[in-house]
């Protein structure tokens, strides 16, 4: 028996046991990786995928806000709602087929990380352009949607 693990996971196919063998293994090295310096393949897929999940946070965050923004618009929440379910069908059908124009290279996963990162930062802008501005605004938000 196999599973696939999608290109969240880098698309490996494992046996559970060879998994559960190599997690330990894995997980030990989670907590010494120097981002600033990452060398190996794990490594960098690992900073990668901390950076990705960090813009995930962020988005959410925009998206909590965008929400109660329009708490008194159920109309509008709902069509926000709507569209960040067919945002997050976008963004997994277009890193996968990233992950799929790597498949055969060792950067795959990275690579389908990246796209991830960059779109979801692309989304949070979007988010706070559509929802949580006024037309009249002057500043813009910070490139790295982290505040």
């Amino acid at each position: 028996m196999t599973i696939k693990v999608t290109y969240k996971s880098f698309g490996l196919i494992l046996s559970p046991f060879v998994l559960l063998a190599v997690s330990p293994a894995l997980a030990s090295n989670v907590d010494t990786v120097d981002c600033e310096n990452a060398m190996t393949t794990l490594d960098i897929n690992h900073c990668a995928a901390q950076e990705r999940d960090a813009a995930i946070k962020n988005m959410r965050r925009y998206l909590i806000a965008s929400y109660s923004q329009y708490n008194d618009n159920p109309e509008l929440v709902e069509a926000i709602k709507a569209s960040q379910q067919t945002w997050q069908a976008y963004e997994d059908s277009n890193c996968d087929a990233v992950y799929t124009s790597w498949k055969s290279g060792s950067i795959r996963g990275l690579m389908s990380l990246n796209c991830s990162t960059r779109i979801t930062k692309q989304r949070t802008h979007e988010l706070w352009l559509n929802y949580l501005t006024y037309m009249d605004i002057v500043k813009k938000p910070k490139k790295n949607y982290n505040t």
